[in-house]
């Protein structure tokens, strides 16, 4: 802390960021310029809503920082952009900015901590919840699995269909709704992404009407 203060004392104006691994913090990055909040929004219909504990941080273009602390048995996951348009994970080998920052041409120019209390919130930050965590481990498993194609705009729906094919009970749904929900930011038109994995979703167990809705939710 003493050395934080010297640096303020002497850099008053300067801007400051957080280390996120170091610091065993997760942070959901929603930025409101892409549609962040929307896709927060179809995240949360499949996995559950974020706890209502968050620390939240609102950022100059509007948009969010909420940040949690990764759960004891959890380490630093890879950083994502893969969750969806507008959402990102910051963690592993990451870093955020925090506030009293300030970027003097952006709509609202400070990061603001929305709490009451900041120094006590931040000193309690909550833990992430466990879906959270292991949907954006998932992300880049099933990031992974894509097959390129020639042209270099498109991909091959082959990787997330055999990515899909692999999974077992209890993590089939989530699965499902990731790799639609790729397909989709890709390009790939909601009847083909249904004529491709409807089939591969019965057959590991899922019924038709809960895999329609799933996919269909991933293309709201």
């Amino acid at each position: 802390m003493k050395v934080l203060e010297e640096w303020f004392r002497r850099m008053p104006n300067s801007n400051w960021a957080c280390a996120t691994e170091p610091s065993r913090l997760l942070v959901l990055d929603i930025d409101k310029r892409y549609d962040g909040f929307e896709s927060l929004k179809t995240v949360e219909e499949v996995f559950g809503k974020l706890p209502l504990s968050s620390l939240i941080q609102a950022t100059p273009s509007g948009g969010w920082h909420v940040v949690f602390r990764l759960p004891p048995n959890k380490d630093a996951v890879p950083s994502t952009g893969k969750l969806g348009k507008g959402l990102e994970i910051i963690s592993r080998k990451g870093q955020f900015v925090v506030s009293p920052s300030v970027i003097s041409d952006s709509l609202y120019e400070s990061y603001v901590w929305i709490e009451e209390d900041p120094a006590n919130a931040i000193r309690n930050v909550p833990v992430a919840p466990g879906w959270l965590v292991d949907f954006a481990l998932q992300a880049n498993v099933v990031e992974r699995a894509f097959v390129p194609v020639k042209a270099a705009q498109n991909f091959s729906l082959r990787g997330l269909a055999s990515y899909l094919a692999s999974q077992v009970e209890g993590n089939r749904n989530n699965c499902l709704y990731w790799a639609a929900r790729r397909a989709r930011d890709h390009g790939v038109s909601l009847s083909e992404t249904l004529s491709t994995f409807l089939p591969i979703a019965q057959s590991i167990g899922l019924t038709k009407a809960e895999s329609e809705a799933t996919i269909k939710s991933a293309f709201k």
